[in-house]
């Protein structure tokens, strides 16, 4: 939660809202034991937009890294309590936590007194980090760079493709993949076995293909 709320905090956009309801949903059951699927709703979509505002609030009062994340671990307990996502406040429990982010954090020599907020949500920033996602759900969406693993046959088309329809909708598919790329585009298949064929539809969009003089 920290990580999603850093990388939200110094961000003048909500679209880390996701993230941040995804670790709500997950810090509720790692705290009650249950699964409250009714995060996903308007209540939990409230209670994280407050936790975004929070963690605005808190990172103008404590700029520092360090001073910021215990202060938006007393936070996030307040909000869940009085949300009522929680009998209690959980705030011994989130100091906890925080305290082994800390010693993690010192163990590995990071520099905890110039520690900023932005370094705690660096890899959950969605402007700056990788985004995993499906060709099927990249339809419609368009990025700088964009890198396509696994295509190998049996992947793409998949190895229950047995009819034509099924294999032109792969070729459609892997289209969509490759037209997503706005500056770079890189189309990785897997070599390590002799057997595993590089997807066809690489060599068909006259993709150069390297990695093996064999294919």
């Amino acid at each position: 939660m920290a990580e999603q709320l850093g990388a939200c905090a110094e961000s003048e956009h909500f679209l880390g809202l996701p993230g941040v309801e995804k670790a709500l949903f997950r810090l509720i059951g790692d705290i009650t034991g249950a699964t409250r699927f009714d995060v996903f709703s308007y209540a939990g979509r409230r209670t994280a937009l407050a936790l975004i505002y929070r963690a605005r609030a808190c990172a103008t009062a404590h700029p520092g890294g360090k001073a910021w994340l215990y202060q938006i671990a007393a936070e996030i307990a307040e909000q869940l309590y009085t949300d009522g996502w929680v009998p209690a406040p959980p705030t011994a429990l989130l100091e906890a936590s925080a305290d082994e982010m800390v010693r993690d954090m010192r163990a590995n020599r990071v520099d905890l007194e110039n520690l900023a907020i932005s370094d705690m949500g660096l890899f959950a920033n969605p402007e700056k980090a990788l985004k995993l996602i499906t060709m099927h759900n990249s339809k419609g969406r368009e990025f700088d760079a964009v890198a396509l693993i696994s295509m190998n046959y049996g992947h793409l088309p998949h190895f229950s493709s047995t009819t034509q329809e099924q294999y032109d909708e792969a070729r459609r598919l892997f289209y969509v993949g490759i037209t997503r790329a706005k500056k770079v585009l890189l189309v990785a298949s897997d070599f390590s076995d002799r057997r595993n064929r590089p997807c066809p539809f690489i060599t068909e969009a006259g993709l150069m293909l390297g990695g093996s003089e064999d294919w």
